[in-house]
């Protein structure tokens, strides 16, 4: 008999037996992003030594992410920004080579107008701004080369003014309007109190939602079972006769019958909810269950649970056995003829139908 949920005899998943597949969860991989990703900033932790205060740069509390400039003017919801040399990227960790000279920030003053005039740093590259080692002998690192970011609406951004021991102003970014000088970067409501921002303040792209939806992606891909089968069920059953369960993994098709009838429930019954968590339960097995279909079975009947595993069970050991067995035919003769006429006939239908003229030198 064959089971309603079987595929169609035309279409592909009837023809493989595989489900369709998922489509890839494409994730970003460019350096922003991940200095975005990473809360505390790139780094190869206790890979890199077990030494704690090299693993973290512990200045401040919070989400730093990707570097975008100082604050150079605030109007109204608006603030301009303006790139800053002299900020670096923060790599979460001092326990990695060293892969560039690092930049020492010293105090200047900055030549592009703002609303008032405040000290800030210019980058200088020199050899050895920290020790070449920790007292534990892990090598230290910071990192000296810039990140390429445009500031996009939607992506979150934080002010520091260097005081990571009080509450910072941040929020996700409204609009965006480039300049000669920075980009003016408009926020709504809720938002940074603007007050609370001024010139020579710090501004750092801490989200970015690209980032944040191919997470979500990415976690949701993760949370489906990897390398296993799956297996749809259907359930048929009235009161007085069997529960029948049919199971299709692959194309193929497996039936188990209860030796009990069903009796009608005193409670909820054999509810959808109940058949999905008893059925389900296939950990252990090489499958996991993909769709169910109880809409055949009659509402408030009762079989008992050890009776349900046992249908499992049964199914499951059919569809094993149906998959695991390799259907083989061994042609009568020599294939070899066969084989190369074959070949013939897929060249021709390869080779070009018009002679190719000679490119003219």
């Amino acid at each position: 008999m064959p089971c309603p949920s079987s595929p169609a005899s035309g279409s592909p998943a009837a023809a493989t037996g595989l489900p369709a597949p998922a489509p890839p969860v494409r994730i970003p991989d460019d350096e922003t992003s991940l200095h975005i990703a990473y809360s505390r900033g790139i780094t190869r932790g206790f890979l890199g030594g077990a030494d704690h205060q090299t693993l973290v740069e512990g200045r401040f509390p919070h989400h730093r992410g990707v570097p975008l400039g100082r604050v150079a003017r605030v109007t109204g919801d608006s603030v301009l920004v303006v790139p800053d040399p002299g900020q670096r990227v923060i790599t979460g960790g001092l326990a990695i080579e060293r892969a560039a000279p690092v930049e020492r920030a010293v105090p200047v003053e900055r030549a592009v107008p703002v609303e008032r005039a405040v000290p800030i740093e210019r980058a200088v590259p020199i050899e050895r701004a920290v020790p070449d080692r920790s007292p534990r002998g892990a090598p230290r690192a910071d990192r000296a080369s810039p990140l390429e970011v445009t500031p996009r609406a939607g992506m979150g951004v934080v002010f520091d003014r260097g005081r990571p021991g009080e509450p910072e102003e941040g929020g996700p970014i409204f609009a965006v309007t480039g300049g000669p000088d920075g980009a003016w970067l408009r926020f709504g409501r809720p938002g940074p109190v603007m007050s609370n921002v001024h010139a020579g303040d710090r501004v750092w792209i801490t989200s970015d939602p690209r980032v944040s939806r191919a997470g979500e992606k990415a976690a949701e891909a993760g949370r489906a079972p990897l390398g296993r089968i799956a297996v749809d069920l259907t359930l048929r059953g009235a009161l007085g006769a069997p529960l029948e369960l049919f199971a299709v993994a692959r194309g193929h098709t497996a039936r188990a019958v209860s030796a009990s009838p069903l009796q009608p429930a005193s409670g909820s019954g054999l509810s959808h909810a109940v058949v999905t968590d008893k059925l389900g339960a296939l950990g252990g097995t090489p499958f996991h269950l993909g769709a169910i279909d109880s809409s055949g079975l009659a509402a408030g009947l009762h079989l008992p649970v050890g009776e349900l595993k046992e249908l499992r069970r049964s199914v499951v050991a059919d569809l094993t056995a149906a998959i695991s067995r390799v259907d083989r035919s061994v042609a009568a003769g020599s294939v070899i003829d066969a084989v190369r006429s074959a070949a013939a006939v897929a060249a021709e239908d390869l080779a070009p139908t018009a002679p190719i003229a000679p490119i003219a030198p």
